[in-house]
């Protein structure tokens, strides 16, 4: 008989090392949260982009230059950029010129 695996198990059914972070499953009821709004237009509907950073072998912690990843959205009714500060930095007033139209 299979043993059930334990609340906080690895992905392939083995115990997490100590330390390690635990995925947490949350029940959240949908209707009742906000919807994200375009600080744009207000739309509520957006696309999935990916931007690309070069890190600078001097920046970088293993010494060496490196392209990271950064997930960001476009609103699919206006075209902006919904900027993430901690990524970005503070948004700057100028006009996208990836938009629609």
């Amino acid at each position: 008989m299979k043993k059930p695996v334990p609340m906080g198990s690895g992905s392939k059914g083995g115990p997490v090392p100590p330390g390690a972070p635990q995925q947490v499953k949350l029940t959240v009821d949908l209707p009742h949260c906000n919807d994200l709004k375009c600080t744009e237009c207000g739309g509520v509907f957006f696309v999935h982009l990916t931007r690309y950073k070069i890190v600078s072998a001097i920046q970088s912690p293993i010494g060496k230059e490196q392209l990271v990843q950064v997930d960001v959205i476009k609103c699919d009714l206006c075209g902006g950029i919904q900027y993430n500060e901690s990524v970005d930095g503070p948004k700057k007033d100028e006009k996208n010129t990836n938009k629609k139209g």
